[in-house]
């Protein structure tokens, strides 16, 4: 990788930190166009960016500073551009999904309700226990949707969702969404889950006794 990409790189850092978002986009976007034309049409994964590059500043943060900047600037189609085209340029796993969810999320920023919603369910038809694409659905959903949130939360946060560190904020999320309908049973069944779970845990197999 050439000198010019990394010289691009930070200087669309140092203009970001004095808030000059636009110029900052300005350099960072020839480095991305530096970055593809180095790639050419070999699709690699986020993962493997640093082993191919081996050097800092770290790529797949700065890509996603990309979006971030995008979006502070309020340039919402830019976003989505961009989020696509990083989608369609690298391989298709988890580290994606940073982008495949901003661009539901910059939908709702548009007010485009409709696209909005029909996106992230074309998103949950594929990845249907992708638990970060369920909650931020859901934190979307939360102040002005709740009654959508509701149907989603029973189709998609079941109680047998196994709980453990990454559902316990969707657990948590989805009982905070439902204590605001007033649904306060279901919302119950929800904060319990944990002990629900763990009490089916200690439960003795049941033994046969040989006469």
């Amino acid at each position: 990788m050439t000198n010019q990409f990394i010289t691009l790189i930070n200087k669309g850092y140092d203009k970001f930190n004095d808030n000059q978002t636009h110029q900052a986009l300005d350099a960072w976007n020839e480095a991305y166009v530096i970055l593809k034309d180095e790639l050419k049409n070999e699709k690699i994964s986020f993962l493997q960016l640093g082993n191919k590059f081996g050097f800092q500043p770290n790529i797949s943060n700065w890509l996603k500073n990309i979006n971030h900047a995008y979006i502070q600037n309020e340039q919402y189609d830019q976003a989505i551009s961009y989020c696509q085209d990083i989608m369609q340029t690298f391989k298709d796993d988890k580290y994606l999904n940073d982008f495949r969810i901003s661009i539901g999320h910059v939908l709702f920023l548009k007010n485009d309700l409709e696209q909005a919603y029909e996106y992230f369910e074309s998103l949950l038809k594929k990845y249907p226990n992708d638990i970060d694409i369920i909650y931020n659905y859901l934190t979307c959903l939360k102040e002005n949707h709740k009654e959508h949130a509701k149907d989603i939360i029973l189709k998609y946060v079941p109680l047998s969702l196994e709980y453990n560190s990454q559902s316990e904020q969707l657990f948590k999320l989805s009982r905070d969404i439902l204590n605001d309908l007033n649904e306060a049973e279901l919302a119950k069944k929800y904060n319990n889950v944990n002990k629900v779970q763990n009490d089916f845990g200690k439960r003795k197999p049941v033994t046969k006794k040989v006469k």
